[in-house]
């Protein structure tokens, strides 16, 4: 069939011809109305790389609108079937869609509005009224309406969409477009995987005349139809892309989508001094004379923060990652308590014994609500344990507290339960984060140091951190290819010792902070 192909163009577009009006050959009657229409195709030069979409075609200047009836499928369908494209129109098309209600419908609205959404058809353009009367004056023939359909090639080879004709069903309501893989005779499989965009776009042009119909025609006469296509825009359609690298606007994947193979991921935890309102982190003090480890005194300086903790800084993974991986590693941290160095260069962390000697039992009395008694704690409320720990969650901004574990060892610090009702352990828990499957944190002790107070308290305590998520991809990424998860931490004495204790009894105890020195 002869063509028409402007070089500004990437589509030709079917020139139709009737030498005989009484003998026709390319025009046909519609089934119900018997009105007299013609088939053309659009078809592109490049169907994939360039390809021309339904959605994106004027005629004559005129925008087709998009309507569609569930009611009207057979069986009724709820929502039009999707492309197998999914490219967004290039124009807003007058959209009506109608649900139909109840069933598997249930919560799908109908759509009536303007809309770029991507359809397969058909795309139904009106002419006006006037400019018809004008060309069946001048010409004895003009067109009344265009229906623009896409047609596809399935990986088999078959043509899809292309058995749908007004000669055949002239309500185009009725057209059941493509909706996925087909299971043929034999159990073959009709997929839409490679070649994507249509391989052409097929029209149906109604035709209007004057008196008498084709009849009415006594000369030779030409009807001209302006198809313009608003062309897509190109560029990476990906969101799984490289940052920077995905075009939300885009319609057209271009094959200019980059990616990041791998990340790499760091994770990094701070003590900070700003945990969460009204709890305790101290008091803490400065100016108490110690004993270093070869019997020296020492007065010990002013803490440069008011937690007794040390960050233990970033951990990069060893292993890297691409979008969609699962990170499934233990990451492990090493948590010290504050540090200062005596005068012969010696450096000791602050660990600070109970008052009097012995340990826990000699200091805090076990009678009911005495577990807190500062004055039985003296500066040994300010050491660093496990359940004196609390985790920011990085998403919520929220604190967790420590959750004591029932199924290991006790803590050496503590001879009974505490305010929480259970007593502390050697092993702590916490609510999971977003990206963790678990999180613990457990105290190592140096029962062989020669400085009392770590018969008791732990040297350093052992972060262990569950990671467990998939990488995401696109945007979410950043474009360095680093990931940071940064966690904070909070060094909290409310169950050990807090000086805003009070004596629950009547008559005595107070909120004495005690004092006294200790071995450190």
């Amino acid at each position: 069939m002869p063509v028409t192909f402007n070089s500004n163009n990437n589509y030709s577009v079917d020139i139709i011809s009737e030498s005989d009006v009484s003998n026709l050959s390319s025009v046909q009657y519609s089934a119900l109305t018997n009105t007299a229409f013609v088939e053309i195709k659009i078809t592109p030069t490049n169907s994939q790389s360039n390809p021309v979409l339904a959605g994106n075609l004027k005629i004559d200047g005129i925008i087709p609108d998009f309507i569609w009836n569930g009611a009207t499928q057979i069986p009724q369908a709820c929502e039009p079937p999707a492309t197998p494209h999914g490219a967004n129109s290039s124009i807003q098309h007058v959209t009506g869609i109608s649900v139909t209600t109840g069933g598997l419908c249930t919560g799908i609205n109908a759509f009536f509005g303007n809309s770029n959404a991507p359809q397969q058809g058909p795309y139904i353009a009106q002419n006006d009224f006037s400019t018809q009367t004008n060309e069946i004056a001048a010409n004895n023939v003009s067109w009344s309406e265009i229906l623009f359909i896409e047609v596809y090639e399935d990986d088999l080879g078959n043509l899809i969409n292309d058995n749908h004709s007004p000669a055949i069903d002239e309500n185009y309501n009725h057209w059941a477009m493509w909706s996925g893989p087909i299971m043929t005779q034999g159990g073959l499989r009709r997929e839409i995987t490679t070649n994507i965009y249509p391989k052409y776009v097929k029209a149906f042009v109604y035709l209007s005349f004057g008196n008498n119909g084709l009849a009415g025609l006594t000369a030779d006469t030409t009807l001209n139809l302006d198809i313009d296509e608003v062309e897509p825009t190109y560029g990476c359609t990906d969101p799984n892309a490289e940052p920077g690298s995905y075009d939300a606007n885009a319609t057209v994947d271009d094959g200019s989508c980059t990616y990041i193979l791998d990340y790499g991921i760091n994770i990094s935890v701070t003590a900070v001094n700003n945990g969460p309102v009204g709890v305790s982190a101290g008091p803490y003090t400065s100016g108490q004379v110690l004993t270093d480890l070869n019997g020296n005194s020492f007065t010990t300086s002013v803490f440069a923060s008011p937690t007794n903790m040390q960050s233990p800084g970033t951990v990069t993974l060893a292993n890297r990652y691409s979008p969609g991986d699962h990170v499934n590693e233990v990451v492990q941290f090493f948590i010290y308590p504050t540090s200062t160095v005596d005068s012969f260069g010696n450096t000791f962390s602050f660990i600070y014994d109970y008052p009097l000697s012995g340990g826990p039992n000699p200091n805090i009395s076990q009678t009911n609500g005495y577990q807190q008694n500062p004055g039985g704690w003296g500066d040994a409320k300010n050491n660093l344990t496990a359940a004196s720990v609390m985790l920011q969650d990085p998403d919520s901004f929220a604190w967790n507290s420590a959750n004591y574990q029932t199924f290991n060892n006790y803590s050496y610090w503590h001879n009974g339960i505490d305010p929480t009702g259970l007593q502390p352990s050697f092993t702590v828990g916490y609510d999971n984060f977003s990206f963790t499957s678990a999180i613990l944190i457990s105290e190592s002790y140096s029962t062989s140091s020669p400085f009392p107070s770590q018969q008791y308290f732990p040297e350093f305590l052992v972060l262990d951190i569950m990671l467990d998520f998939y990488l995401p991809g696109g945007n979410n990424l950043p474009i360095n290819g680093e990931i940071d998860l940064n966690i904070n931490i909070f060094h909290n004495t409310e169950n050990q010792g807090d000086f805003n204790w009070t004596n629950p009894n009547s008559g005595g105890g107070g909120s004495s902070t005690g004092g006294g020195t200790g071995n450190i």
